[in-house]
């Protein structure tokens, strides 16, 4: 990297380098395998979807914590995204608008 980050916070910030640091520090629910294209499971170790194809149970992956040993909830993901859906976050974060259906 040229720059330093700007943020470590990936929905408030776009830049190449904010980016990078998310994408090597922040784990996801689901991950896109780069030689396959198949979406496979990451946080999250399963999935179902509703037979109209507007639902996603996820199952989440036990065991698993933060560096300060806190365990990773479902609290967690709620958090995550009311800060992606928060509207100051959709003006700066292509991540958030990526996430927008229909407004």
């Amino acid at each position: 990297m040229r720059t330093d980050p700007k943020s470590f916070n990936r929905f408030m910030n776009s830049d190449v380098s904010s980016d990078l640091v998310a994408e090597l520090t922040h784990a996801r629910l689901v991950r896109i395998n780069k030689l396959t294209w198949d979406v496979e499971p990451w946080l999250a170790e399963s999935w179902t979807e509703s037979a109209d194809h507007l639902r996603y149970t996820l199952k989440l992956r036990s065991g698993v914590s933060f560096s300060d040993g806190h365990p990773f909830t479902s609290d967690d993901v709620l958090f995550t995204f009311a800060a992606l859906y928060d509207p100051k976050s959709a003006d700066v974060s292509a991540l958030a608008e990526a996430m927008m259906i229909n407004g």
